[in-house]
C-alpha cells in the first residue's frame, strides 16, 4: 500500500484515508491505539470485542433483566440451566 498524507486539523484531528481503511478493515466507531516511536507515530485498531448483531443469540437477552426482582428476574435459572436450580433447593 502507498504511503498516504493527511493534514492535522485545529483541533489535532486526522481524517484516514479511505483506501487505508478498506484495507485494514477499519470503520466508524473503531478505536485505535497511538503510540509515538522514534521515526514517527504508530496508529493501531484497538483489540476488543466485535460489535453484537442482531443474530447474535446474546443479542436476545439484552435487557432481559434489569436487577433483583425486576423483569426477567423469574427467568433466571431456566437462562442458567437445571444445573443452578438444583443447586438452590439444597
Amino acid at each position: 500500500m502507498a504511503s498516504s498524507r493527511v493534514k492535522v486539523t485545529g483541533k489535532r484531528q486526522i481524517t484516514l484515508p479511505i483506501a487505508v481503511c478498506q484495507a485494514l478493515g477499519i470503520e466508524r466507531g473503531d478505536e485505535l491505539e497511538i503510540e509515538p516511536e522514534a521515526r514517527g507515530i504508530l496508529l493501531r485498531r484497538r483489540p476488543g470485542f466485535p460489535p453484537l448483531s442482531e443474530g447474535s443469540s446474546l443479542f436476545k437477552h439484552l435487557g432481559a433483566a434489569t436487577g433483583p426482582g425486576g423483569p426477567g428476574a423469574e427467568d433466571h435459572h431456566h437462562l442458567l440451566g437445571e444445573e443452578a436450580a438444583g443447586d438452590e433447593r439444597q
